[in-house]
């Protein structure tokens, strides 16, 4: 609990990462920012409080973060979680393939800011949870599934652009975004 990890200064990490695993695993934090900066693999995928509660991974000032899945809550306990993507040049992805960028459990949040983009391949946002997409130059967009069962807010200019295959959710709300 309480732990930092920080990818800065055009350092570039190949690994499984896994911010706050079980229940004791709270408040914890992982930064990847700067130009260059990264966080990448093929093979495994980044977890955000899978089962523990308060975790947050930054993506900031230019780093990058690109892995085949995201998996931000999914435990029951797996509470008050969040992942941000902010400022120009900022960006995650979730590869293609069979994985998925799930935001599960409840009163989790993702949140796309100052012109970074967020680009999950297949993007499911469970019940109870938020992602936030705000800001001009800010987008949101992906290809294969689309399911939103929580809140989705596009605001002050900010894109959401999706080319899915599959769309589904009543939880859609803009405000002054493009939907």
């Amino acid at each position: 609990s309480n732990n930092t990890f920080q990818v800065l200064n055009g350092a570039v990490v190949k690994s499984h990462m896994t911010v706050g695993y079980d229940t004791n695993a709270a408040n914890n934090t992982a930064l990847i920012s700067g130009p260059g900066s990264s966080l990448t693999n093929t093979n495994f995928e980044v977890q955000v409080g899978y089962y523990a509660p308060g975790n947050l991974l930054v993506v900031s000032n230019g780093g990058k973060v690109t892995i085949p899945e995201v998996s931000l809550g999914v435990g029951p306990t797996a509470t008050n979680n969040r992942i941000l993507v902010t400022g120009t040049g900022s960006f995650l992805q979730q590869l293609a393939g069979v994985s998925t960028f799930a935001v599960g459990a409840s009163n989790n949040s993702v949140v796309v800011s100052n012109g970074a983009t967020l680009y999950p391949w297949e993007f499911r946002l469970g019940s109870g949870n938020q992602a936030v997409v705000t800001d001009a130059g800010t987008l949101l967009t992906n290809e294969a599934v689309f399911a939103i069962a929580g809140r989705m807010v596009v605001s002050n200019g900010a894109a959401l652009g999706t080319r899915a295959q599959t769309v589904t959710g009543t939880g859609l709300t803009g405000n002054g975004g493009v939907l």
